[in-house]
């Protein structure tokens, strides 16, 4: 045994071998003499009665793999054992010890897993499960509440010889397990029956090109003749009015004929319009209001342009440029109401109107 005593002269360290409780000792350093305190002897006999620590083994680091394929780890046995008493760790898993080259079912190590898909119940102390095999005695590490972190290429063995694997999971379905339901044709009756909207905008084809182009140009079309209808209506009025001051009865004829037939195209307009709308939206109603508003429009044009070519610009009692301008607005009108008329009659382009 040895003595670290200090000189109480120089305050240098030195060490002394032997006890000499009550003794002197001699500084190495300046050559005085001092007494050796009896402390410093009982101190040194506490050191060297304590004992040597053993040697702990190196801790021991496990991977798992869950039924889907994920790899987690290297963790401590520790956290391995926090993980089942959590139920992170089910009778699927497996679980490989850092440098063996086999892997192991959980419930090799754990043998009192619940079937699959069951949680490990948090019970008393009692009911845990035994410890790992190969686990040293130590108390269980607190829960970490860090995520699980994969394993990295370098930290998991996936190649070297005798490294195995355990296959696909094949064992029996607990009791109750159901096979996956699909649709039955019941089923889908009953949905078609209680839903039919919903089947038929699922099942329905893409809009038609030709009843896109429809709506768009009856909408353009129909609101443009509408503005002039009824302009042309408003002053109708308006001449009426200026021709019954001044009697002359065959004019306000006209006037009014010509009123009536600005009204009723401005009305047949307004059809037309909606009728758009109702074809951009699949609907049978458009249909029905655009082949109306275009046929009946169609059939008056026709007729105004008949009547207006064989009384002539004389005949009429219009001038001769008014008399041209109407016949060039009217024929293109006509035309498209022709065409527009003609595509809805089409089988092809109206199979997926909705009433």
């Amino acid at each position: 045994m040895s003595l670290d005593l200090t000189c109480p002269y120089c305050q240098q360290p030195f060490q002394l071998a032997g006890e000499q409780p009550g003794k002197h000792a001699n500084c190495p350093h300046c050559g005085k003499q001092f007494p050796i305190p009896a402390s410093e002897v009982r101190l040194s006999r506490k050191v060297d009665q304590e004992p040597v620590p053993q040697r702990i083994a190196p801790a021991t680091f496990w991977y798992v793999q869950t039924e889907d394929g994920r790899q987690f780890g290297p963790v401590t046995e520790g956290q391995l054992q926090a993980w089942y008493e959590e139920g992170r760790i089910t009778a699927n898993c497996q679980l490989l010890r850092k440098g063996a080259d086999q892997w192991q079912w959980a419930t090799d190590l754990y043998p009192d897993l619940h079937q699959i898909g069951e949680k490990k119940p948090q019970g008393a102390a009692a009911a845990k499960p035994p410890p790992p095999k190969q686990a040293l005695d130590r108390p269980a590490l607190p829960q970490s509440a860090a995520p699980i972190t994969p394993l990295s290429p370098d930290d998991f063995p996936t190649t070297g010889a005798g490294l195995k694997s355990l296959g696909p999971v094949l064992r029996p379905l607990p009791p109750g397990y159901g096979e996956p339901r699909l649709h039955s044709f019941e089923a889908l009756e009953d949905r078609r029956k209680f839903a039919p909207f919903m089947v038929a905008h699922m099942n329905r084809p893409p809009l038609n090109k030709m009843l896109l182009v429809l709506g768009i140009a009856n909408f353009v079309v129909g609101t443009l003749r509408a503005v002039l209808y009824f302009a042309l209506f408003l002053g109708l009025l308006g001449a009426i009015g200026a021709v019954d001051e001044r009697g002359d009865e065959r004019v306000a004829n006209r006037a009014a004929v010509s009123l009536g037939i600005a009204f009723v195209m401005f009305v047949l307009n307004i059809f037309v319009i909606s009728g758009g709308v109702g074809l951009l939206q699949r609907k049978e109603w458009g249909r029905s209001a655009t082949f109306a508003g275009t046929l009946i429009g169609m059939i008056i044009q026709l007729t105004c342009v008949c009547v207006t070519m064989m009384l002539g610009a004389d005949g009429s009692g219009l001038a001769s440029a008014i008399w041209i301008v109407l016949l060039v607005l009217l024929l293109p009108s006509i035309l498209y109401d022709a065409f527009a008329a003609a595509t809805l009659t089409l089988p092809s382009v109206v199979t997926d109107l909705e009433e």
